[in-house]
């Protein structure tokens, strides 16, 4: 069975998203569809395939590496986030 990435939640890639993707981007830097409230997406059961880690590898990532290895690359991704975040950069 294949590993799913596993994400807690935090709301922060949807923070950077709209740097990435700026058609993601309300206005104010944040995600278009990041509630404030509840910090969780609105659409995330239909997201952008650029928001979600598995689909996007299937799409692009699987014949350059393993998935165990794109996870790994996008855990780093967000404890690097985290890890901004909570020291302020």
């Amino acid at each position: 069975m294949e590993s799913k990435f596993n994400c807690d939640g935090c709301g922060l890639c949807c923070l950077r998203a709209p740097k990435i993707l700026t058609s993601l981007d309300r206005g104010d830097g944040l995600c278009k569809y990041f509630d404030t409230n509840t910090h969780e997406c609105t659409i995330y059961e239909s997201r952008p395939l650029i928001c979600n880690v598995d689909k996007f590898y299937d799409k692009w990532m699987k014949d350059r590496m393993t998935r165990e290895q794109w996870h790994k690359l996008n855990y780093c991704a967000c404890n690097k986030m985290k890890e901004e975040a909570y020291n302020g950069k």
